[in-house]
């Protein structure tokens, strides 16, 4: 979900409301800590639920990299 969920807890907590009927659970507490690259999977979740920094620049320059060592 990009920015929008990985810096919202709120936004977070909505959206795994909406698939809790596939076993999706989130810790409030982990997800209220606002954590990063971490398991936010609550008590009895069947799937994990996992937050990922996306690293946008560190893929920007790395393909920069790639096109200028050409």
């Amino acid at each position: 979900t990009g920015g929008i969920a990985e810096h919202s807890p709120e936004v977070r907590a909505r959206v795994s409301d909406h698939f809790a009927f596939l076993g999706v659970t989130l810790d409030e507490d982990r997800n209220q800590a606002n954590p990063v690259d971490a398991d936010l999977s609550g008590v009895g979740a069947t799937v994990p639920v996992l937050i990922v920094h996306a690293r946008e620049e560190l893929a920007i320059a790395r393909n920069a990299f790639r096109v200028a060592a050409r």
